[in-house]
């Protein structure tokens, strides 16, 4: 398995738009330390609407104490991201109803 890569070289134009949408949300915090999320692997459930990704390693069970979710429009009027947080860390970002994701990923 390669190394996981910052989100920002990874898929830059998703980590500029989640930037944005945490400081309009009043998620200051998070959008100042994003620039350390990393992408570790895409989603595997399979369906074609579901462009989401990990940026920690699985948890074993659920995430547990100090999880919370963010939820945030997307600049595509169909696409829902959901951040997965615990400890104020991102550690999934689900991303619904977004089409092209995929194809904006740069690889190593």
């Amino acid at each position: 398995m390669s190394e996981p890569r910052p989100l920002s070289e990874a898929l830059s134009e998703l980590h500029i738009e989640l930037v944005r949408l945490l400081r309009t949300e009043g998620e200051h915090s998070l959008a100042g330390d994003l620039h350390m999320v990393r992408f570790h692997a895409w989603c595997d459930c399979g369906d074609d609407f579901c462009q989401s990704f990990r940026t920690a390693p699985a948890p074993e069970g659920s995430y547990g104490p100090g999880h919370r979710t963010v939820c945030l429009l997307g600049e595509e009027d169909t696409a829902m991201i959901n951040l997965d947080v615990v400890r104020e860390s991102v550690v999934y970002v689900e991303v619904i109803g977004r089409t092209r994701l995929r194809a904006q990923f740069r690889p190593i």
